[in-house]
């Protein structure tokens, strides 16, 4: 069994904030694993073992076989890679190479945290301007492997250098997982109401429509000056109805005005 060179911090240790997130730098170093197909045997850390093992298949064991929990066994192409590592970085590794059965490559992949409980913390993969998982799993008890930043590279946007684009970046994504995602939308209906990040959660208030009770209260308003107008007599008394009318009409369009700036 091999052992790692460096102790990191564990994903319990993460403070639940939203954000993007990439494979750090420790992490890619500390990992390592003794990889061998027969033709080679290196010993190498998570990143090189990540690209050498890019799309591999685990190989599928017998019912009556038991796993090894320090080596496990890839089919890539027409060889069998063995791989030994720690037990739990070795579990690590089979789940970022399942991303790449998808055509992701997880060292250019972004990771936003969205929610957790008092065992695992959960976030959504971008990749290639996609969504691939919406719902990605680190136990609290893993290494963290995680660290603020982009997994794309400067060149790949030509607004990055802008000071809005890490704002308008994670807006962009959040709000499209919150909205095309089942997960996303989960988290949106889900009763218990987690914290939405970049995202405002409609209550039935916001949701009504107030456009009824504007042009009720304008109508009166309207009515009021227009009858000041006709009977001049009673001019002062219209007046003064058409002012007690403007008050509710004036709150309906402050808190229209309110609820439009907060979905922004």
């Amino acid at each position: 069994m091999v052992e790692t060179q460096l102790v990191l911090p564990k994903v319990g240790d993460l403070k639940p904030e939203s954000g993007m997130y990439c494979l750090a730098g420790d992490a890619l170093e500390s990992f390592v694993f003794k990889l061998d197909s027969g033709l080679v045997k290196e010993e190498c850390n998570l990143g090189k073992a990540l690209d050498y093992l890019h799309g591999a298949k685990l190989r599928e064991l017998d019912f009556m076989q038991v796993r090894n929990p320090d080596r496990d066994t890839y089919k890539l192409g027409t060889y069998e890679v063995k791989v030994e590592a720690n037990s739990c970085h070795l579990r690590i590794l089979r789940e970022l190479i399942e991303l790449t059965c998808k055509g992701v490559k997880p060292l250019d992949a972004t990771w936003f945290y969205y929610d957790s409980d008092g065992e695992k913390r959960l976030f959504f993969v971008v990749h290639s301007g996609t969504i691939v998982e919406d719902c990605y799993t680190f136990l609290n008890e893993h290494p963290l492997i995680l660290a603020g930043g982009m997994g794309w590279a400067e060149s790949d946007f030509g607004w990055y250098g802008h000071p809005g684009f890490a704002e308008a970046f994670e807006r962009y994504w959040y709000r499209k997982f919150y909205t095309e995602t089942l997960a996303g939308q989960l988290c949106v209906l889900s009763p218990y109401e987690p914290a939405l990040f970049h995202y405002v959660r409609k209550t039935s208030a916001s949701e009504q429509d107030s456009l009824p009770e504007l042009l009720v209260w304008i109508s009166c308003v309207a009515f009021s000056i227009l009858a000041a107008i006709a009977f001049p007599s009673l001019r002062i008394y219209l007046s003064a109805l058409a002012f007690v009318f403007a008050i509710p009409w004036a709150d309906a369009c402050r808190r229209t005005l309110k609820a439009r700036g907060s979905e922004k």
